[in-house]
């Protein structure tokens, strides 16, 4: 039986000291490397980064070169136009097509004097129109405001104003509870 007791005993110090090696080293025992990766030094990843910078100017020149190439190329050979419109003289286009030529229509000094009159007139009256809107639009406002407004005739001054009162039948207050 001692025997037993010292083989348990072994058996419980080295599973008590390979839990305490797990505890501490088990992380990299469990880390397992995928297929293609491995740990570079700074030296490694230095020489992988300027390898690519290398490459990477390499073929910035070269297409560089062969820009330079294709533009030096471009310039040796002489440039043809072509167009398919034919030309078409000035003499050929109607007068009244020609906007840098006097028409052949003759205006006579009374149909512009005519037409100039009849320009201030429509003028004038779109002028009034847009004032009589404008009073319409001013007193409306003051009315809405609580003001009752009059305008002089030529509606180019305010002749009164006087508040515009509530009813005295109307009671101003709301009650909270009415009676019925």
């Amino acid at each position: 039986m001692k025997w037993l007791n010292k083989l348990f005993n072994y058996l419980i110090s080295l599973i008590i000291i390979s839990y305490g090696v797990f505890f501490f080293y088990g992380d990299s025992f469990l880390k397992y490397k995928q297929a293609g990766q491995t740990e570079l030094s700074s030296n490694d990843v230095d020489q992988a980064v300027n390898k690519y910078l290398k490459q990477a100017t390499a073929a910035m020149q070269k297409s560089r070169y062969d820009s330079d190439a294709a533009v030096k190329q471009a310039l040796k050979q002489p440039l043809v136009l072509t167009t398919d419109s034919k030309e078409i003289d000035p003499a050929d286009v109607p007068v009244a097509k020609q906007i840098w030529k006097e028409s052949d229509v003759n205006v006579t000094p009374a149909e512009v004097v005519t037409s100039s009159i009849y320009d201030e007139n429509a003028f004038a009256q779109q002028d009034e129109q847009e004032r009589k809107q404008y009073a319409k639009d001013f007193i409306e406002n003051a009315r809405r405001g609580g003001y009752h407004v009059v305008l002089s005739n030529d509606l180019t001054k305010i002749v009164s104003v006087t508040p515009i009162r509530k009813p005295s039948g109307q009671n101003d207050s709301v009650e909270s509870f009415p009676s019925n």
